[in-house]
């Protein structure tokens, strides 16, 4: 469904997408700024992105809810400090860690599957931080419009995924944008928004 890569594999992730090179920079920042040993990244795809990040860390659990993408992964990065691990964020417990980030996943989801996350994360309390990644439309949106899950996002719904509002309400301490990077797509004029969530 995602395509296929350059050289014909499977592609998932997002590092064609605007501000990537931003994006990792930021991301290993906070690692290093916030002491994260441990960090989970819920929806890795093909480790495009991770692959410039992982050194930064001491342990990088590698979350997808796909077998064929993971088990590509472990052949292509065989890394000492990677775990590689199938997930669904929506049904199953989520690894403890110091910083987790999800980047361009929650945006496919229904309303159902990101409370589920939400719920464990407020829960459970599985990390310090959480950091989230998210296409908004520019301007004034609606957020959180349901959706079914699937490839299309709420960008067309001229709507996007905001965690601390309702109906998901994430219990965090401080909220920080830490990136962000303008660009066009179909449905007009969007951007691509970093929200460090500092959790409870």
């Amino acid at each position: 469904m995602w395509g296929l890569d350059e050289e014909g594999k499977p592609s998932s992730g997002a590092h064609d997408s605007p501000g990537v090179s931003g994006y990792i920079s930021v991301v290993t920042q906070l690692i290093e700024n916030h002491a994260c040993d441990v960090v989970v990244d819920l929806g890795c795809g093909d480790f495009k992105i991770g692959q410039h990040i992982v050194s930064h860390a001491n342990s990088y659990i590698a979350c997808d809810v796909s077998k064929v993408i993971l088990a590509q992964n472990k052949n292509n990065f065989d890394l000492p400090n990677v775990d590689f691990r199938q997930l669904d964020l929506s049904q199953d417990s989520l690894p403890q860690g110091d910083i987790a980030t999800v980047r361009e996943v929650l945006q496919h989801l229904s309303n159902e599957s990101i409370q589920q996350f939400i719920n464990e994360i407020n829960t459970k309390q599985p990390f310090k931080y959480l950091l989230v990644t998210e296409h908004n439309p520019m301007g004034k949106f609606t957020p959180n419009i349901d959706k079914p899950s699937g490839p299309h996002i709420r960008a067309y719904l001229n709507s996007g995924v905001v965690l601390h509002e309702s109906p998901f309400n994430l219990n965090y301490k401080t909220k920080t944008i830490v990136y962000e990077d303008e660009f066009d797509v179909a449905a007009g004029r969007a951007v691509v928004i970093s929200a460090l969530y500092e959790l409870k």
